[in-house]
């Protein structure tokens, strides 16, 4: 968008599940805009957004939303306290098997229990973005909004979030980036 409108325009589009789709573009293009939009973080949008063809997303209580949704941020948000809380925070029903799983495919297991600064101060950028990643495929949600998400992954942590979007069969992905790192189920 022009520096002097703050408008952005997006197409028509429908989500699938079990469907992978990629948002590539420039930087200030309304990329993370459009996931703050999805994810209920942004409500000042003009148009309409249609959840199963027929209820508005400005009118689906938040809670109930992001029961239904998961978001992983650009910049990992984390709080003062240990890799496990971080990863479990706001999911009491967790599969503890897949909880194990994903901490040893993620290779987080040996920080299990390391306390996090806040921001991810004490751990690399990429154990950060791993425990965002690994909480919102913990909650098993119906979409995932994923902004930038293999940024500061490592090739083999790059390889697991695939291998975990190819293993959800009834999760929609919508991830944003500025360059494909994988192709369409």
């Amino acid at each position: 968008y022009a520096e002097n409108n703050t408008r952005i325009a997006y197409p028509s589009l429908a989500l699938e599940e079990n469907k992978v789709y990629h948002l590539v573009g420039k930087n200030g293009a309304g990329k993370s805009t459009l996931l703050k939009i999805l994810g209920q973080h942004y409500c000042g949008y003009e148009g309409s957004i249609l959840v199963n063809g027929k209820q508005e997303l400005k009118d689906i209580d938040e809670k109930d939303w992001h029961r239904f949704v998961a978001f992983i941020p650009q910049k990992p948000l984390l709080f003062h306290m240990s890799v496990k809380d971080n990863i479990l925070f706001g999911n009491r029903n967790a599969d503890w098997n897949l909880y194990e799983q994903l901490l040893n495919d993620f290779r987080l297991k040996d920080i299990e229990e390391k306390t996090v600064g806040f921001g991810g101060e004490g751990i690399s950028g990429g154990e950060a973005q791993s425990i965002s990643v690994v909480r919102a495929l913990l909650r098993k949600p119906k979409m995932i909004l994923a902004d930038e998400p293999y940024n500061t992954l490592d090739a083999n942590r790059k390889n697991m979030l695939n291998k975990y979007i190819d293993m959800l069969d009834s999760t929609a992905f919508l991830i944003v980036s500025h360059q494909a790192f994988r192709i369409d189920r």
